[in-house]
This record gives C-alpha cells, structure tokens and sequence, in this order.
C-alpha cells in the first residue's frame, strides 16, 4: 500500500495524514491504508507521512505486531495526546478526512495539534481508491468466486414454505463461511411482487410462485462483491423469459462500452436508451457503481450525471433492470476495467433459471 500512499501524497498538498477510527462512524481509509481487519481497532488512529510506514496508534489492548506497520500504544488520555503531538511535529498541514470526523472530534484534534493547519482530504482519498492495486483485484476476485460458489447452491436451499427471511439466512452463513465475517451488504431476498421494489427488505414473505429475485455479497479479507441473480419457482412465463434476455442483452451492451477513457455518463446514457427500445421501460436507478472495500466504492459509477471517466484497474457493478407491477429483473456482474475492455469478475447464466419446488 505504499505505493498508493506516495499516490496520495502527490496529489495533495497536506505532508502528513490523521485517520481516526472509532466503532460508531468506521473509517474505511483507515483499514485501506492499514490492512487491518475490518470492524475492530476502534478508537484507534493511523498516522501516514511521504515515505514512511504507516503508524498505528491504539490502546495498549489491541494487538499492534503488524506487518508493515508501527504501532505507539496509550493506555491514557494525555499518552494519546503525547503520541500525536509526536508524530506530527515536524508536519505543517495535516490531511483529514472530514466526511468521517465529528465537529467535537475535529475540535479535539485542532486543540492537541495547535498551530498545524488542516485540509479535507476527503476527494483526494477517493481518487487513489478510485483503482485498486492487484492485491485489492485478487481479494475482489476471491469475493466474486465466493459469492458465485453461494450462488450455485440457492437451488439446493429452497424448499417449499420457506420464507425469504430463512433463504436469507442460509445464504449468509455459506457467505461467512467462505469469506469474512462481516457481508458487503444486507442480503435481498425478494420473492413475487417483492422483486418490483428494487431495495426490498426480505421479511416473512413465503418463497412462492414466480419470480425470485436474490441480491448479495461476499466480503473477502476487507474487499466486497455484489451480484445479484434471478430465479423463477415453477416454470416462466414468455414475458418473464423475453425480460430476462433483454436485460442480459443490455448488460453484455453495457460491458462492450466499458474501457479507459470512456465516461460512466455514457455507458448509463446509450445503455438506458437499449433498455428502453428492446423493453419499453426505464432504468429508474444507476447502472452501476464503484465495488473495493464499501460495496459502493469509488468510482461513483454509472450514473445519468456522473463525471467520473473510466481507468484501467477500476472494478465496478454492471446491473441493468426493469420493474413493472408484478416483478422486476436485476442481473448484476462485478467487471475490472483492462488496458483495452473490461473482464468479468462474475458471470450470471445467460438463460433465466427455473426451479421446481
């Protein structure tokens, strides 16, 4: 990661960086730049300065013989306050994510490091995460595969009578089984009507005739995925089917425009124009977004009045859909962006798979 800290640094005019952690508002550029597992080391910092390893300060509980970083341990108040005041004493601005800091927090900080100056980093930040490096790539990819392994087994786990909550259940075991702890996201399981409402929260609703409609992730050592794929219990209808390959069809269009150079804008633009000719209806929410240690990362993504422009090395969702009154269809695939296209971290099938309970 130090590369990216050298990335950082040349885009930004602060000489040294504050990331602070704590359990109610975790900061995920703390875990980037650290390595450390997500969820734990709260109330902790991370100091990073040009060429230097970063410098983990945590309570004297926590365990600090990491790899790659330093650690200075406090165990009270005014040893804390002794370890920034050096560690920041030859630093003239400070850089300090500003979307994650509380106003009292960041009032504390100006009082202990008084006479530094402070920038918002925040932008900067999401500019070197913007493309992962190829251990981040390796660790999506590992996420993909789980999740891609959890998805072969929905067929398996559906019985007659269960409810969406108890899929949901049996997914995200098999999900943490293979993977991290924590998931990339709460699990959407959507059965029937459901599967219309494109954030749907599953519920004791019984698993019955129709569409089903399953949206999740693995995490993988920090790194998410996010897939999303479609079922129907009994057999489909002709309209069903005929969605189902339109909406494929616009993600394979989608995936064809995706190379360095190209504006998300544009890819949400003509993609959203196919969907609308081949189906007659809109796409009513982005075409897809950023995916690395937040399953919306950065880039911001495919969106109508996105500015962000693709690079090689980015790793994004590709997820065109259609909702009417009776269902919706979603098929979503994570790709990383190659010197000269895109790749496919996820494959959903080509055909929509019927089940029989």
């Amino acid at each position: 990661m130090q590369k990216k800290i050298s990335e950082f640094f040349s885009r930004s005019k602060a000489d040294a960086i504050l990331l602070r952690n704590i359990a109610a508002a975790p900061e995920q550029n703390f875990f980037y730049f650290s390595g450390l597992p997500f969820g734990h080391y709260s109330g902790s910092f991370l100091a990073l300065r040009p060429g230097m390893a970063p410098v983990l300060i945590a309570n004297c509980l926590e365990n600090t013989g990491i790899p790659g970083l330093k650690a200075r341990r406090f165990s009270s108040k005014a040893r804390l306050e002794s370890i920034l005041k050096n560690e920041f004493s030859g630093a003239k601005k400070i850089g300090i994510n500003f979307e994650s800091y509380q106003k009292n927090a960041f009032s504390r900080a100006k009082k202990i490091l008084r006479g530094k100056k402070f920038a918002d980093i925040s932008q900067a930040l999401g500019k070197v995460r913007e493309t992962k490096t190829n251990k981040e790539i390796s660790r999506i990819r590992k996420a993909a595969r789980i999740s891609e392994k959890a998805a072969q087994k929905i067929p398996d786990f559906i019985k007659k009578g269960m409810t969406e909550n108890q899929l949901r259940f049996r997914l995200d075991c098999l999900l943490r089984e293979e993977g991290d702890d924590d998931l990339a996201f709460s699990t959407i399981v959507a059965s029937g009507r459901n599967s219309s409402v494109p954030h749907h929260v599953p519920g004791s609703s019984k698993i019955g005739r129709g569409i089903l409609l399953v949206d999740f992730g693995a995490k993988y050592k920090n790194y998410c995925s996010d897939i999303t794929r479609m079922f129907c219990i009994g057999k489909a209808s002709e309209s069903q089917k005929g969605l189902y390959k339109k909406i494929f069809e616009a993600k394979k269009f989608a995936a064809g425009m995706c190379r360095p150079g190209v504006k998300c804008a544009d890819v949400f633009e003509e993609t959203a124009g196919f969907i609308k000719k081949e189906t007659g209806l809109g796409l009513i929410h982005g075409l897809g977004h950023g995916l690395g240690l937040e399953a919306h990362d950065f880039p911001h993504g495919f969106l109508e009045k996105s500015k962000d422009t693709l690079k090689e090395g980015m790793v994004l969702t590709l997820e065109p859909a259609v909702y009417t009154k009776q269902f919706g269809i979603r098929i979503e695939d994570d790709i990383l962006i190659t010197g000269n296209g895109c790749r496919l971290l996820s494959s959903a099938p080509e055909e929509l798979v019927e089940l029989q309970l």
